[in-house]
């Protein structure tokens, strides 16, 4: 599934070549859910692969899915 979308297709100039080239990139990037809980894990649905953003100071900051397509399986980076 396509976050940003493709510009219109008559924009077959330098332009609309340099912002499908951005938005393929983007596009790849992992999913991100920002959270400020002590732990995704029980809480946040999402796919492996998708990246957990902790803004509570008090806790682990990066998180990882691992595992499992519920909201289990996320595992602390730092």
């Amino acid at each position: 599934m396509s976050r940003i979308p493709a510009p219109p297709t008559s924009s077959g100039t330098e332009l609309g070549r340099y912002l499908n080239t951005v938005g393929n990139f983007l596009n790849k990037l992992p999913d991100v859910s920002n959270f400020s809980l002590t732990t995704p894990n029980s809480v946040i649905t999402a796919a492996p692969g998708t990246l957990g953003l902790n803004t509570n100071s008090a806790a682990s900051v990066w998180w990882v899915k691992q595992v499992g397509s519920g909201n289990t399986g996320w595992v602390s980076l730092i």
